[in-house]
């Protein structure tokens, strides 16, 4: 026998939040300018400095290891390699 499944509450905002992920798919990075103020990253053609946004995340800082976003409240470390890894909250 199937029984069906009890309807679910609808979720938080914060609860859906939670299950998003920023995705790199469909973006490239072809360049990244790091060292001074005025840090730069070249996503698609386009020039992005820190503070801007992409996709509904905002650019932290730019380095060497790559670009540091804030997605949903997340801090993510998008590598020049296009790995993306979640950073730990800062204290």
């Amino acid at each position: 026998t199937i029984v069906p499944k009890a309807p679910s509450a609808v979720a938080s905002p914060s609860e859906v939040a939670a299950d998003k992920v920023f995705s790199t798919k469909g973006l490239n990075v072809t360049g990244l300018v790091w060292g001074h103020p005025n840090a730069k990253a070249i996503i698609n053609g386009q020039i992005y400095g820190i503070g801007d946004t992409i996709n509904e995340a905002k650019i932290l800082r730019i380095n060497a290891e790559g670009i540091v976003i804030r997605y949903l409240e997340k801090d993510y470390l998008w590598k020049r390699d296009k790995a993306l890894s979640v950073l730990p909250k800062e204290g």
